[in-house]
Order: C-alpha cells, then structure tokens, then sequence
C-alpha cells in the first residue's frame, strides 16, 4: 500500500543525477490513490508516468494558477485604482 512516507522514503533513496534530481519509481495501488497522496508534495515532484497520473495531477494544478491569477489581477487593478 503507497502512503506518503513510503513515496518520500523511494524518493530520497534514489540517487542524484548531476542535475541535482532524483528518479525514483513508486508503486500505486491506482490513479485516484496516487494522485491524493503525491499533490500534497506539489512542485517538490514531477511525476513521469503513467500519463494518466500525470494528467490527474496537472488539472488541479491548472485550477490553482487560474484561481490565483485571477487574485493578483484583481489585486494589481486595485493597486492601479488607488
């Protein structure tokens, strides 16, 4: 069963490439799952396949940057009205 320590415990185990990276693989149990557990790491982690889980994470991610540019916009209008 994947739970969030053991994702960190693969990732950290796996070597460092000269970029500074690490590539680990991680067994998910299914999409749903691995998506709940692996958003909480954000942008510490890039998923690489299954593309499926690749997509997964990215819509909530894209759901965030249109909330929060909406926000800045909105605050920087204000900033220019004042």
């Amino acid at each position: 069963m994947l739970d969030r320590l053991a994702a960190a415990v693969a990732v950290l185990a796996a070597p460092i490439d000269t970029a500074g990276r690490r590539q680990a693989t991680v067994p998910i149990e299914s999409i749903a799952r691995a998506a709940g557990l692996l958003q909480g790491f954000a942008d510490t982690i890039e998923v690489l396949a299954p593309a499926e889980l690749r997509c997964t994470l990215g819509e909530p991610a894209r759901r965030t940057v249109t909330l929060y540019r909406g926000a800045l916009k909105r605050r920087r209008a204000r900033a220019r009205d004042r």
